[in-house]
C-alpha cells in the first residue's frame, strides 16, 4: 500500500461518519472518492495535485450541533474552516474529472454503444428461446445475466440452488460480457444477417476500433451553437413557444441546480436551453423516442445524456477560530457550490452520435433534423399534457 493510499484510508472512519453532514447524500465524499480524485486525476493528466488531504485530516474535530433534534446527530466530526481551500480544491477537482473525463464524448459514446449492444442482443435472444437448459452451470447468453441476477435478488431462493447461483453470478464479469458480444459479432460476420444491422454496427465500433458512429458535436461551444439554432426555430413555432413560456413559473429550482429557471430573465433568448431542460426533467425517455424518430435504413442515431451534477447541496465546516463550535454554510463562506452549479447548468447536456449508412447526410442536415424532431416531440408532449390536465413535473 502506497503512502497516498494509506493516508486516504486513515480518514475512512471520519469521513463515513460525517459524509451526510458535508452533503445531504451519505457516503458521497469518502476515502475511496478522495483516492479517486488523486489517482484518476494524476493518471489522466487532468490534475497534478489536489487539496492537502493531510491538512484536512489534521483539522477534523468533534463538535456539537446546536440544531440537532435527534441524539444521534448531536455530535459530529467536521473539518475546520481553516482547511476550506483544500476542501474546495478537492470538490473542484472531482467535478473536473467527471466533466472532462467521465463525461468525455468518446467515453460516453463507448458506454452507450456497449449498453445498446447488450440490450439489442438480449432482445434478440429473448425472441428465440428461453435460454436456460437443464442444470448447466456455464452462462452462455446475455439474457442469462438477467435471469441469474433476478435469482440472486430473490429472498426466497431455495437453499439447494444457492451454491449453483453463486457460481453462476461469479461469472458475470466484464470479460464475460465481452466474450458473449464477441461471439455474436463473429456469428454476424459469417451470417451477414441484415435484420441485426444496428447490432452489427455497434459491435463493429467495439471490436474493430473503426469510427462507425460520429459525434454531432464534441465541445461545449458546438453544443451552444446547436442550442442557439434550436432557440431560433422555437421562436418560429407559436405553439411550442407559448408552451415553454408557460413552464417558467411551474419549473423552478427542480432537483437543486439541474433546473435554475429563476435566473432566466431574457426568456426569448433562452428558449432553446429551456426546451432541453424541459426534456431532461419532465420527459423521461425522450432520448429513445427521438432516436426512433430519426433513425431509418440509411441513418442510425444514438442520444446519450450527460450527467454533470455537482453532488453538493450544503457545505458544512466548523469555525474553530472563535472557539464557538459554529456551523457555517456554503453561501456564507464558500462560492464553490454556486460556481459548480452555474458551470453544470451551462455545460453540454447530451451528445448525439450517428452512423450515416447511406452516405446521404452531413452534420448540418442531421442537426436540422434533430431540432425539428425535438420541437415536434415537445409540441406533442405539451399538447398531450394540456388535454389530459397532467404534467410530469
Amino acid at each position: 500500500m502506497t503512502n497516498q493510499h494509506r493516508r486516504t484510508a486513515e480518514i475512512a472512519d471520519f469521513v463515513e461518519i460525517c459524509a451526510d453532514k458535508w452533503y445531504n447524500s451519505p457516503g458521497v465524499f469518502d476515502a475511496d472518492r478522495l483516492d479517486f480524485v488523486m489517482r484518476d486525476g494524476l493518471a489522466s493528466g487532468l490534475i497534478d495535485k489536489t487539496g492537502d488531504v493531510d491538512r484536512i485530516i489534521k483539522m477534523y474535530c468533534l463538535c456539537e450541533n446546536p440544531k440537532a433534534d435527534d441524539l444521534k446527530d448531536k455530535f459530529v466530526f467536521l473539518p475546520s474552516v481553516q482547511c476550506l481551500n483544500d476542501v474546495q480544491q478537492i470538490l473542484l477537482d472531482r467535478y473536473r474529472i467527471y466533466k472532462f473525463l467521465v463525461n468525455h464524448h468518446k467515453v460516453k459514446k463507448m458506454d452507450y454503444i456497449l449498453q445498446k449492444a447488450m440490450t439489442l442482443l438480449m432482445e434478440e435472444e429473448c425472441g428465440t428461446d428461453s435460454g436456460e437448459t437443464g442444470a448447466a452451470l456455464d452462462l452462455k447468453r446475455m439474457s442469462d445475466m438477467v435471469r441469474v441476477t433476478a435469482r440472486v435478488l430473490d429472498t426466497q431462493l431455495n437453499s439447494d440452488n444457492v451454491m449453483r447461483t453463486k457460481y453462476q453470478f461469479a461469472q458475470l464479469t466484464e470479460n464475460w460480457a465481452y466474450s458473449i458480444l464477441n461471439k455474436k459479432y463473429i456469428d454476424l460476420l459469417i451470417s451477414q444477417d441484415r435484420r441485426l444491422k444496428t447490432l452489427r454496427l455497434l459491435l463493429d465500433e467495439i471490436f474493430t476500433g473503426r469510427k462507425v458512429f460520429e459525434s454531432l458535436w464534441k465541445r461545449e461551444h458546438e453544443f451552444c451553437d446547436f442550442v442557439t439554432e434550436l432557440n431560433e426555430k422555437i421562436k418560429l413555432s407559436a405553439e411550442v413557444n407559448k408552451a415553454l413560456m408557460d413552464k417558467i413559473e411551474s419549473m423552478k429550482d427542480l432537483n437543486k441546480g439541474q433546473l435554475i429557471l429563476k435566473d432566466i430573465r431574457e426568456t426569448d433568448e433562452n428558449l432553446g436551453k429551456l426546451a432541453i431542460r424541459y426534456l431532461n426533467v419532465c420527459c423521461a425517455g425522450w432520448q429513445k423516442d427521438v432516436e426512433g424518430l430519426l433513425s431509418d435504413d440509411s441513418l442510425i442515431v444514438l442520444i446519450q445524456t450527460v450527467k454533470t451534477e455537482t453532488g453538493i447541496t450544503d457545505l458544512f465546516l466548523v469555525d474553530l477560530k472563535n472557539h464557538q463550535n459554529k456551523y457555517e454554510f456554503n453561501e456564507k463562506i464558500s462560492k464553490v457550490y454556486d460556481y459548480l452549479c452555474l458551470d453544470s447548468d451551462s455545460s453540454t447536456k447530451f451528445y448525439v452520435y450517428y452512423a450515416d449508412i447511406g452516405q446521404n447526410h452531413n452534420k448540418t442536415q442531421i442537426s436540422n433534423m434533430l431540432t425539428d424532431q425535438i420541437i415536434e416531440y415537445i409540441k406533442k408532449q405539451t399538447l398531450s399534457n394540456a388535454k389530459t390536465g397532467n404534467d410530469n413535473i
